[in-house]
């Protein structure tokens, strides 16, 4: 606990909170309304939210929560786009106090709280408030799960932080399946990191990566159950036969009927699951075998793993997601890059939420590069304090594997699936940059004290 940390509570931050919350309430009134129910997911989750609480369809036509959030919510839409603007400012809230705690001069502390909740009202992110998809409360859920993992890292893992953990990874996995690779290798991160710093204990470890690793087979057994894979994995498979002979070819040799020129007829990203479902010999084949093929295929094939990393689509589109899944956010809601005067206000409030992503993410850069030199000027102070640095180094590894199962394993690997792993670089950029400029302020004090 750092000596900032023992003084009484920082009314400067209740006044920014406040200010952003009216904000948020403010761009949640301006959002248009109209198309928030566009799309086959939205409406599969308003189906399965009618299914009785003690339905299997409930638990593996989807991930669970966010039909049974839709129940909660009584099925009425102003409520659930609400819910998720609260929820989302309190996850935004909950992770910007955290790294506040985390810094010891009030200056940056601030700064840091300020730019944290300014970056949370870009346009690509509060979108996602007024949409009947899961976006919203993945994000909230990834934040509050990030900000127990940094109250346990500076206070300890004790009972309340670890029960925190355990509660949001489940939420954060329930809401959607893809989330259930990044809470295991948060567990295997926290595991390796207690045999290194005397901060993370290893029975604490043990038990977050047995809570883990336990939500993570429950996951896969209700995905396998209503085979949730089925659908994404024949339409990535369809787009990439098409463009790669090689792994056509490995599939036909392996027993898959020839359904390539069936494929090829049909246009887009959905193109497999519909070939798929009118051809019933090559649905069973590919539900029996079509998992373990392809992952044979990917272990035997490792320089298409490597093309991964090495294929610059790849890295623009983790890093330049926010203009990708803003498109995709604004579908049907009425915005566009030029709006007739009739939607001025929506015009207006657009164009200062993309003014704040546009410049958060320019300050993000400029403090990433002030950061870096930060932390090579102060590296020997840096390196006593590593509690925060595991942080950096469960989002940062963590950010290459996740990234590389969501272009393996999603169609909309380019798009709005690619989201969680996006606000993964932006936090660890953040967390990076603020806690060295943090230290060269404070060391800097430190020398102009000791000089007087």
């Amino acid at each position: 606990m750092n000596l900032r940390q023992s003084q009484k509570p920082d009314k400067a931050l209740l006044l920014i909170f406040a200010l952003y919350i009216c904000f948020r309430l403010y761009a949640f009134y301006m959002l248009p309304r109209q198309g928030y129910m566009l799309g086959f997911d939205a409406a599969q989750y308003m189906r399965d939210a009618h299914c009785s609480i003690l339905s299997t369809c409930l638990y593996t036509d989807r991930p669970f929560f966010y039909p049974l959030f839709i129940k909660l919510c009584l099925y009425n839409y102003k409520l659930i786009s609400f819910s998720q603007c609260l929820i989302s400012m309190l996850g935004w809230g909950f992770l910007a106090y955290c790294v506040n705690l985390h810094m010891q001069s009030k200056l940056i502390a601030r700064m840091a709280f300020a730019f944290i909740l300014l970056y949370s009202c870009a346009a690509y992110l509060i979108l996602w408030d007024v949409k009947i998809l899961t976006e919203s409360l993945s994000i909230s859920f990834l934040l509050m799960f990030i900000g127990f993992y940094l109250l346990a890292l500076q206070f300890g893992f004790s009972k309340l932080n670890l029960a925190g953990l355990v509660i949001f990874a489940f939420l954060l996995v329930s809401v959607r399946d893809g989330n259930a690779y990044f809470v295991l290798l948060s567990g295997i991160a926290t595991l390796i990191a207690s045999f290194f710093s005397n901060s993370v204990s290893k029975k604490a470890a043990l038990i977050l990566l047995t809570a883990f690793l336990l939500i993570f087979l429950l996951d896969n057994l209700t995905i396998n159950l209503g085979l949730r894979w089925f659908e994404p994995m024949s339409d990535l498979l369809a787009n990439r036969m098409v463009n790669d002979p090689s792994l056509s070819q490995y599939f036909l040799q392996h027993g898959m009927p020839n359904i390539l020129q069936q494929i090829q007829t049909v246009q887009g990203t959905f193109g497999g699951y519909p070939v798929l479902l009118g051809n019933p010999t090559a649905k069973a084949w590919f539900i029996a075998h079509g998992r373990s093929v392809y992952l044979h295929y990917l272990l035997s094939h490792p320089a298409y793993l490597l093309d991964i990393y090495l294929n610059p689509v790849f890295w623009h589109d983790l890093f330049l997601a926010p203009s990708l899944v803003y498109a995709y956010a604004t579908y049907g809601l009425g915005i566009s890059g030029n709006l007739p005067g009739a939607y001025i206000l929506t015009y207006y409030f657009n164009s200062l939420s993309q003014f704040i992503n546009i410049s958060a993410t320019v300050i993000t850069v400029i403090l990433a590069l002030m950061g870096l030199i930060a932390y090579f000027d102060h590296l020997p102070v840096i390196q006593k304090d590593k509690s925060l640095l595991f942080a950096e180094l469960l989002i940062a590894l963590s950010i290459l594997v996740l990234a590389a199962l969501v272009w393996l394993s999603e169609p909309m690997e380019n798009m709005r699936h690619q989201l969680n792993n996006h606000l993964q670089i932006v936090i660890g950029i953040i967390l990076f940059s603020f806690k060295s400029l943090d230290y060269a302020k404070s060391n800097l004090s430190l020398l102009n004290k000791e000089k007087k």
